[in-house]
């Protein structure tokens, strides 16, 4: 026979389901977000940061475009890191 304890814990352990599915679901957006926005663009900067340097031959200025590359570089991977732990692969 059932509680009333027992009757109770029903709707609290869905209401935690619910909300750990919520929560789950949020950290794979901000993921998803981090990745296919922040990411892209940093992507897209590296590239032309890469061609931007590739046309100025052997220079002070490459060089500089060339740390910056370095920089990005950095960025992306720890922005990386950043969405590895928002929502870690299993």
């Amino acid at each position: 026979m059932l509680r009333s304890t027992d009757l109770e814990r029903g709707p609290i352990a869905l209401d935690r389901r619910a909300k750990a599915t919520r929560l789950r679901a949020e950290r794979r957006r901000i993921e998803r977000d981090l990745h296919d926005g922040t990411q892209q663009r940093l992507v897209a900067l590296r590239i032309h940061l890469t061609l931007a340097g590739e046309r100025l031959g052997r220079s002070e200025e490459r060089t500089m475009l060339e740390r910056l590359g370095i920089e990005v570089d950095e960025a992306i991977e720890e922005l990386r890191a950043v969405a590895h732990g928002v929502y870690p692969r299993s």
